[in-house]
């Protein structure tokens, strides 16, 4: 399912939901499709109980926990339309981009986009994937149905709009 939502994401960052419907035009949509895009998720791993969330960020320096159980949490996404330069699409990336590129198109994915996703953690770690964005993913963008949550508290259900910080909650 996660992979699902990084591919819902990532069509909404490049607006490849609205490849082949009137807002796109058949030269715009072979252009995406065949171009190198690349994003970036700031990611952080944080811990499960709130307790020893609060004691890691109170006590930072003499609180030490070992098999601490921790959280994938997905913060931000940048791309190349608006925010991360072209040129930082290095060599090495640009390999890894036309290799799975190369192996969708003989999967008879040709007509999906590849993009190359740099998972950063506190600008320390880092690394890249490349993923094939999937007619289904398309599909739940174009659809937009809304995201429900329900208060713990309250019961209150309450309808967030589709969108990468929606996705990522």
């Amino acid at each position: 399912m996660l992979f699902h939502y990084l591919q819902l994401c990532v069509s909404l960052k490049f607006d490849l939901h609205l490849i082949n419907t009137r807002q796109s035009t058949p030269e715009k949509a072979q252009s995406l499709l065949r171009s190198p895009l690349l994003a970036r998720i700031d990611i952080g791993i944080e811990p499960t109980k709130i307790t020893d969330f609060m004691n890691l960020y109170t006590f930072r320096d003499q609180w030490d926990q070992d098999d601490l159980e921790g959280m994938l949490q997905l913060h931000h996404l940048t791309s190349t339309c608006t925010e991360i330069p072209i040129k930082s699409i290095t060599d090495i990336n640009m390999s890894i981009w036309k290799h799975a590129h190369k192996t969708a198109d003989e999967d008879g994915n040709a007509d999906h986009a590849v993009v190359l996703v740099q998972f950063v953690n506190n600008f320390k770690q880092a690394i890249m994937c490349p993923i094939v964005v999937g007619q289904e993913a398309l599909k739940s963008a174009r659809r937009a149905k809304p995201f429900t949550s329900c208060s713990a508290l309250t019961g209150k259900e309450t309808d967030h709009p589709l969108s990468i910080a929606s996705c990522f909650e």
